[in-house]
């Protein structure tokens, strides 16, 4: 208990970056949130087709799969690149096929739900989109991060 109230209190010594780089690297953290991303991902596409949000636009539903899908590749990522040791590359093509094979999955899972299509490839290829952008996104940050947290801390009084 110490360790994290130290981790979160002792940061007056730290640049923000650094402390970015220190919460990209919380493993547990990471694969809680992404299997709650999974579940919510179970969840939502066991929804029967009559309880889908009303379309404000065009091809709404694909943008939802894009940010949905995006937002598990950054803490699939996130996890990942926590847990192991990876070149930035080889975190966002796992991160990719990984999300790619969920993709498919719930597509076929869909067909056995009641007033859904599933096996659409347009929302898989929306969700291949968004895994592939938020593993791109990660790794940036992540670069950004790791590159800012060998920067010296600005001098007291500046």
């Amino acid at each position: 208990m110490s360790v994290f109230f130290h981790f979160f209190v002792s940061v007056d010594q730290k640049s923000p970056s650094t402390v970015l780089f220190r919460l990209l690297t919380l493993a547990p953290l990471h694969w809680t949130a992404f299997a709650f991303w999974l579940a919510i991902l179970f969840f939502l596409s066991g929804l029967p087709g009559d309880a889908a949000p009303t379309h404000l636009f065009p091809h709404q539903d694909k943008a939802m799969h894009f940010i949905f899908y995006l937002g598990g590749a950054g803490v699939f990522a996130a996890a990942i690149s926590s847990t192991w040791s990876l070149r930035r590359s080889t975190v966002t093509i796992l991160t990719v096929v990984t999300l790619a094979l969920l993709g498919a999955g719930d597509e076929y899972r869909q067909q056995f739900t009641p007033l859904r299509s599933g096996m659409d490839p347009l929302d898989w290829m929306a969700d291949v989109a968004g895994a592939l952008a938020g593993a791109l996104i990660l790794a940036r940050v992540k670069s950004f991060a790791e590159i800012s947290s060998c920067l010296p801390a600005p001098a007291d009084g500046k």
